[in-house]
């Protein structure tokens, strides 16, 4: 498999990655933002003011990213 190909099988999702989500969306919420900015690799942000910032110094893998979308 091409590395550049991941899979999810849904059959084992733990659901795991949406309790991380709602972390973020109240953390968002807790400073009177907007837009939640994912990016596999990367801080996850948010837009605040219209300015994009750092709401936690978490960095989703690819693999955890696509697990989210899947969940």
């Amino acid at each position: 498999m091409n590395s550049s190909n991941v899979e999810v099988d849904v059959k084992s999702l733990t659901f795991e990655m949406t309790k991380r989500l709602k972390v973020y969306l109240a953390k968002l919420v807790e400073k009177k933002g907007s837009d939640l900015h994912i990016k596999s690799n990367a801080p996850i942000r948010g837009r605040v003011m219209g300015d994009i910032i750092v709401i936690s110094p978490d960095i989703l893998l690819k693999e955890d990213t696509l697990i989210l979308a899947k969940e």
